[in-house]
C-alpha cells in the first residue's frame, strides 16, 4: 500500500509504479498520458529529492570549512568546498504529485479488469499477507562510523531471501556497483573512496538473493556519507 504522507513512501509507490506499469497497464486501464505522467511525477520527486540532499549537504561543508578557518589550528587545511548543487526538472512541471498519484490510484484499483496481481504490482493494496517473490521488498537502515570510510547496513522483510547485495552509486556514475554480499541481518561495509582523504557521499540499496538469483525488488535507495 502507497504511504502518501511520507515523501520517502511517496517516491517509492511511484518507483514501483514506473517499473510495472508497461506490464500491466491494460488491466488497470492505464493511459499513454497516465503513464507519461506518472514516469514525470517519479523523475521530478527523484530530483528534487537528491537535490535537497545536496543541499544539505553543501551547507554542511561550508559551515565545516568556516570552522576550520576561524577557530581551526594554525597551518591546517580548510578543505575543498564541494560544487553547489543544481536542480533539473522533467518539464511539464507543475505542482500536486502526491493529489495525482492519489487520483490515479483509485481509478486503476477500480478498473473490473484490475487482477489482484496486477494490484500487488502497483502497489495499489496492502501486500503483506501476500507474499509474492515478484514484489518482495526490503527495508534497509544505515549507519555511518566516524572514521574509516565503513557504514552498516540493517536489512528487514527479507522474507525467503537466503543472502543480499549491498550496492552503491557514486557521484556521476551511470551503474551500481556492488560492494558486499551478506546474509542475515546485518554487515558492516568499508567502502575505497573516491577521492582519499575526503567524506564521500552515495546512493545505497539492497538487493535480496535466493540460490545465487535475484529475488524480490530492490530495496528504497538512501544516502550515506562515509568519513575518512
Amino acid at each position: 500500500m502507497p504511504d502518501y504522507d511520507s515523501d520517502a513512501g511517496l517516491l517509492n509507490h511511484l518507483r514501483i509504479q514506473k517499473q510495472s506499469i508497461e506490464q500491466f497497464k491494460a488491466e488497470v486501464g492505464a493511459s499513454a498520458a497516465d503513464i507519461a505522467e506518472l514516469s514525470r511525477d517519479c523523475d521530478n520527486m527523484e530530483a528534487i529529492m537528491e537535490f535537497c540532499e545536496l543541499v544539505n549537504e553543501y551547507k554542511t561543508t561550508a559551515h565545516g570549512i568556516k570552522r576550520a578557518l576561524i577557530r581551526g589550528n594554525d597551518g591546517d587545511s580548510v578543505g575543498e568546498m564541494m560544487s553547489a548543487p543544481t536542480l533539473s526538472l522533467t518539464a511539464p512541471t507543475s505542482a500536486g504529485i502526491e493529489k495525482r498519484s492519489r487520483d490515479r490510484d483509485q481509478l486503476w484499483k477500480r478498473q473490473k479488469t484490475a487482477t489482484e496481481a496486477a494490484k500487488l504490482a502497483l502497489d495499489l493494496i496492502d501486500a503483506s499477507n501476500n507474499v509474492v517473490p515478484g514484489i518482495v521488498k526490503p527495508k534497509i537502515q544505515t549507519d555511518s562510523a566516524q572514521t574509516g570510510y565503513t557504514f552498516s547496513v540493517i536489512v528487514s522483510n527479507r522474507s525467503d531471501a537466503d543472502m543480499w547485495d549491498v550496492l552503491i552509486l557514486r557521484k556521476g556514475a551511470v551503474s551500481w556497483e556492488l560492494v558486499k554480499t551478506a546474509n542475515g541481518k546485518s554487515v558492516d561495509v568499508v567502502i575505497t573512496p573516491t577521492v582519499p582523504g575526503q567524506p564521500e557521499q552515495f546512493q545505497a540499496r539492497v538487493q535480496l538473493k535466493k540460490k545465487n538469483q535475484n529475488y524480490g525488488q530492490p530495496s528504497d535507495i538512501v544516502y550515506v556519507t562515509v568519513n575518512p
